[in-house]
């Protein structure tokens, strides 16, 4: 994987009433990615806000169209419950939007136990903060982590983000980039990857960390949060 500046692909959405959903919705949004595999994109994804449904088709490396925040800041991922009439959908996931942020990021990932009904964690980061040009790294592995781009150092232990913050890049800019991990048992850092990059600021990229139980190994893969989809 030379780099994580990827194209964006398409990805469609609908509300109850069939209608597509806005690339560019107004008020509060929320945008959602999802950061394990396998079948999870096969299918569309429902949100629950308020009384309303919005179905995504959720890409493994691009972010979601924005959904319309409820003024609960509330979010369920919900499936469908037949067969029960007072309680429609069951909930596997919630995300809590605080009342101050405009525009989020959900960072939708599995669980490794159910928790309270809860299958997925439903992380929210403000848009505010997390700007175009920077890169969010996900650390889901059970190692410590480094990146390093150009002269930039960042370190993450198990379940930890970081960003990379492009302060003064006004144009792609291209920089080295190098990812590592601890190992325990050699007491010592691996090198996991090293390449170049595009730093762009018109987009903000995210890199995702996973971890493989069976084989315990490490892999990771980019998605891209283009600006054009505010």
């Amino acid at each position: 994987m030379a780099t994580l500046s990827l194209l964006v692909t398409g990805v469609y959405g609908q509300n109850e009433g069939g209608g597509k959903v806005s690339r560019k919705a107004r008020g509060r949004v929320a945008y959602v990615i999802y950061t394990g595999g396998g079948k999870f994109f096969n299918e569309p994804v429902t949100i629950r806000t308020g009384n309303k449904n919005t179905t995504l088709q959720l890409s493994k490396r691009s972010a979601s169209l924005p959904v319309k925040i409820h003024s609960d800041g509330i979010m369920h991922f919900v499936k469908e419950n037949p067969g029960d009439e007072k309680n429609p959908y069951i909930s596997y996931a919630k995300a809590t939007i605080p009342k101050d942020t405009r525009k989020a990021l959900i960072v939708l990932s599995p669980l490794k136990e159910e928790r309270n009904g809860q299958l997925y964690s439903a992380q929210v980061i403000s848009l505010a903060k997390f700007k175009n040009g920077d890169w969010l790294f996900i650390n889901l592995t059970p190692r410590n982590i480094a990146v390093k781009i150009g002269e930039k150092k960042l370190t993450m232990k198990p379940a930890e983000n970081q960003t990379y913050r492009a302060v003064g890049i006004t144009k792609s800019t291209n920089k080295s980039v190098s990812y590592a991990y601890y190992h325990p048992e050699l007491e010592k850092w691996k090198l996991l990857s090293s390449s170049t990059c595009v730093i762009r600021p018109t987009r903000r990229e995210i890199c995702v960390f996973s971890w493989n139980p069976k084989t315990k190994r490490m892999d990771y893969h980019g998605i891209t949060f283009a600006e054009a989809q505010e």
